[in-house]
């Protein structure tokens, strides 16, 4: 079961600020998560903007060439990323 907040913990809590991450710090965090992942972790981009055929035919759109990335590849080019974003 889960134990009810006192008013004492619940004040803690609203008062402290919350840590705003920042795009590096962000990026770090997704490729920890895409590393660590146990099942193949798949990436879309700009799914808002495909028609119904294209969401059919969709696959992996952060490689062009059609083929399944591995996670550990996958956060390798993500921290990439975060290296840039200083």
């Amino acid at each position: 079961m889960n134990k009810q907040l006192s008013a004492t913990e619940l004040g803690l809590l609203s008062s402290v600020a919350p840590h705003v991450m920042t795009r590096r710090e962000k990026l770090l965090r997704f490729a920890m998560i895409v590393r660590t992942s146990q099942r193949n972790f798949v990436i879309f981009h700009h799914l808002e903007y495909m028609t119904e055929p294209q969401l059919r035919d969709a696959y992996h759109p952060e490689c062009d060439c059609g083929g399944v990335i591995r996670n550990d590849t996958m956060a390798d080019r993500i921290e990439a990323v975060a290296g840039r974003a200083a």
